[in-house]
C-alpha cells in the first residue's frame, strides 16, 4: 500500500485524499493492483524517461561530432607540425648560408682593403699631356704623350684596359701602369 507524501497531500483536496485512501484500501484488498495514482506516476516516469533518452541521444550525437572534429583537428595539427618542422629546417639552412655568405663577404672586404692599400702604396697614376693613341702593325694600341714637366715623348706599353671618365680617359697598360689622359690635352 502506497501512502501520499506531505507534498502530494498539500496539492490535493480533502475529498481527493479520502478518495485516494479509499481506492488504496480497495486495491490492497484486490491483491495489490496498482492504483490510478501509481499508474499516473508510471506514465510521468515513462515520459521523463523518454525525454531523458532523447537528451541522451542528442548528447551522444554531440559527443560523436566533437570527437570527429577533434580527430580532424589532430590531423590538421600533425600536418602543421610537419610543415613547421620543415620550415625550421629551411630557416636553419638559410641562416647557415647567410652566415657563410657573411663570412665570405667579410673575407673579401678584408682582402679588398688589403689590395687597395697595396695598390695605393705601389701605384702611381701618370698624367700625359698632348697625348695620342697609336695602333701598331699588329693592331695593338699604345699611348704616346708628354709627362708633366717633361720635354721628352713618353710611349706606354700596350693598352690592356680603357676606362672613360667624365673629364679624362683612364688607361691601364699590360705592365699594370695607370695613365690619366685629360680630354682637353689630347693632340687630336
Amino acid at each position: 500500500m502506497t501512502s501520499l507524501s506531505t507534498k502530494q497531500k498539500m496539492k490535493m483536496s480533502l475529498d481527493d485524499i479520502q478518495d485516494f485512501e479509499h481506492i488504496e484500501n480497495i486495491c490492497a484488498e484486490d491483491y495489490g493492483h496498482p492504483t490510478l495514482y501509481d499508474l499516473s506516476e508510471t506514465t510521468k516516469l515513462s515520459t521523463e524517461m523518454g525525454e531523458l533518452q532523447d537528451d541522451n541521444d542528442k548528447l551522444k550525437r554531440t559527443i560523436t561530432n566533437v570527437l570527429k572534429k577533434n580527430d580532424d583537428l589532430e590531423l590538421t595539427n600533425e600536418g602543421l607540425e610537419k610543415k613547421m618542422s620543415t620550415l625550421k629546417k629551411d630557416l636553419k639552412t638559410l641562416l647557415r648560408e647567410k652566415q657563410n655568405a657573411t663570412t665570405e663577404l667579410w673575407k673579401l672586404q678584408k682582402e679588398h682593403k688589403h689590395l687597395t692599400h697595396k695598390f695605393n702604396e705601389n701605384t702611381e697614376i701618370i698624367t700625359l699631356y698632348n697625348w695620342i693613341i697609336h695602333i701598331d702593325n699588329n693592331a695593338l694600341e699604345y699611348v704616346a704623350g708628354y709627362g708633366y714637366h717633361s720635354e721628352s715623348l713618353w710611349d706606354t706599353t700596350y693598352i690592356k684596359e680603357k676606362i672613360a671618365m667624365s673629364t679624362y680617359l683612364l688607361v691601364i697598360t699590360e705592365n699594370e701602369s695607370i695613365y690619366c689622359l685629360p680630354y682637353t690635352e689630347s693632340a687630336k
